[in-house]
């Protein structure tokens, strides 16, 4: 089955991801680092993520009206109840964008017991379609690809 098959603390984000360090700066390998600890994810997953959402690019916007914003490509309704919550004004702040998709990825993940192509599912597809995916026994390639995309930066 797709999934995640090592943790990773001590990612080398950058090593991995260098249109990371291009489109955001030196400095958020470490935040990337901090925030999947907090949220008990793996760092590279959660880049894979961000690769295949926005190309690391922190004021991408969707444009198949579909209102998702950002490095992470957070749905607008989402978005602002977290940023309120936050005390954040800018949805394409980097570091809040970042934050609150690896909250919600983590969230999924819990929804769905650490079973990651499902989470990568309802992420990219919301709830309705992907269930209905699982229900058919349906993989996406975009779950598929994120944890492949993982895997080869984790040596496995």
């Amino acid at each position: 089955m797709y999934e995640v098959k090592a943790t990773v603390m001590d990612a080398d984000i950058f090593g991995n991801f260098p249109q990371a360090e291009e489109n955001l700066g030196e400095d958020y390998d470490e935040y990337i680092l901090e925030v999947s600890e907090e949220f008990e994810l793996n760092p590279y997953l959660l880049c894979a993520v961000m690769e295949a959402e926005s190309s690391f690019l922190p004021d991408a916007k969707a444009y198949d009206g579909s209102f998702h914003y950002g490095l992470m490509q957070l749905s607008e309704k989402y978005f602002w109840g977290r940023m309120e919550e936050l005390g954040a004004k800018d949805m394409f702040d980097a570091k809040i964008n970042i934050y609150v998709g690896a909250e919600y990825l983590a969230s999924l993940l819990d929804k769905y017991d650490g079973v990651t192509y499902k989470a990568l599912m309802e992420y990219n597809q919301g709830t309705k379609s992907a269930k209905a995916d699982f229900r058919k026994g349906k993989i996406s390639s975009y779950a598929k690809e994120i944890i492949d995309r993982a895997n080869k930066c984790t040596g496995t």
